[in-house]
């Protein structure tokens, strides 16, 4: 889920239409602003089951990043323990960090942390009660009562173009553009397979303001870090400037191939580096990639550390080796890359319980979200980060 906390009023609202409809929860729409002040949206979410002379109203309000539900009567314990087995951390019984066991008494309230989540959520409550033709609730005093709406997929990319801009796509550089980054692939992807031309195109603009913003703001820091010889920092902002220059690059190519117009995109791709300059900007950074490996695996071997660190010191030789082969790959060098990727490989397979680490590598699912062949799926694995969230 999306962080929704301090978004406008109509961002918050439109977002949680959209994850509300995904998990097919019938509508409320407040008239008014709600009481929570932290996520100002007007979408709520209610399911309402009559059964047996008996009913169970189950409420769903939009936290920052999560979905707090609520239940008029407390689910019993049995239907809790068949939840967890799957859902313990991402349906979480009373809200509990990472999850915790329901009491005897059964559950009044989860907090949800995804929409996989939220949707295993209902269809458990649907298939616990027996019931798919859900009731309305009977409110005296009912705002205005939408029920279950039909998906969109225009709703659901205008929603997501929407909160990647009220995030600041061109406003903050550097300050964590990985949220609204995430949302525009998702946005691009959607409107690509659908074929939303408008959307499609409005999308590209947003990734080309976003690429250039970074791409600009990681080339004034890194130019600071190396006056300042710091060298670990200025690593980490030419990563984040190639990283850029790269994508753009991938835009520009894959919309001219298109035969798609957008305003400024070619002259503004022109200003990168590219040929001899760029070739040498990489070099710059595989050398100090290279550098970072060899004081870690010296580290290592002269102190004297417990287990603990000795595996941590090993996950940061395995993910700066993913690094690395993702800049090599970059540049060209793919034979080069091919090596250091089977190396990181080996070092990431022996320690696959610590930290979700194979989710770094190029094969897992993580990295393959989106289909083959489409823009989302290019740019999101040209990401020179071993992140790929």
């Amino acid at each position: 889920m999306n962080n929704l906390a301090g978004m406008p009023q109509q961002v918050a609202s439109d977002r949680c239409l959209v994850e509300l409809i995904a998990a097919q929860v019938p509508v409320i729409m407040l008239k008014n602003a709600p009481d929570n002040k932290e996520v100002q949206s007007r979408a709520q979410g209610v399911l309402y089951y009559a059964f047996k002379g008996l009913s169970q109203t189950v409420t769903f309000r939009r936290a920052w990043y999560y979905w707090v539900v609520h239940f008029s009567s407390p689910m019993p314990k049995a239907f809790a323990d068949e939840l967890n087995k799957t859902w313990e951390r991402q349906v979480r019984v009373d809200g509990y960090a990472g999850g915790t066991e329901p009491s005897h008494s059964g559950v009044s309230c989860y907090h949800v942390d995804t929409q996989s989540g939220l949707n295993a959520l209902v269809k458990a409550l649907n298939d616990y009660y027996g019931q798919t033709n859900l009731a309305v609730p009977p409110y005296d005093k009912m705002d205005e009562w939408l029920g279950l709406v039909p998906a969109s997929v225009e709703r659901e990319v205008d929603s997501l173009l929407s909160l990647a801009e009220a995030y600041g796509i061109d406003k903050n550089p550097g300050n964590g553009p990985g949220a609204a980054e995430a949302l525009l692939l998702d946005a691009v992807h959607l409107a690509e397979k659908h074929q939303l031309a408008g959307h499609f195109e409005r999308a590209v603009s947003c990734l080309a303001c976003l690429f250039d913003g970074e791409a600009g703001y990681a080339n004034r820091v890194r130019a600071m870090r190396k006056a300042e010889g710091d060298q670990r920092e200025w690593r980490w902002y030419q990563i984040d400037y190639l990283q850029n220059c790269l994508r753009f690059g991938i835009l520009t190519d894959y919309v001219s191939d298109k035969g798609i117009s957008i305003a400024d995109l070619s002259s503004r791709a022109s200003l990168l580096p590219a040929g001899k300059i760029l070739r040498q900007e990489y070099a710059l950074l595989e050398q100090s990639l290279r550098a970072e490996i060899r004081e870690e695996i010296q580290a290592s071997k002269e102190s004297k550390r417990d287990e603990s660190s000795k595996k941590y010191k090993l996950f940061r030789v395995g993910l700066t080796r993913i690094f690395l082969a993702k800049v090599c790959q970059a540049a060209g060098k793919k034979r080069i890359a091919a090596k250091t990727m089977s190396s990181a490989r080996t070092i990431v397979t022996a320690l696959k319980n610590y930290d979700n680490v194979t989710d770094r590598l190029p094969e897992s699912s993580a990295w393959n979200r989106y289909e083959a062949g489409t823009l989302a799926r290019e740019l999101h694995v040209s990401s020179l980060y071993a992140y790929p969230g």
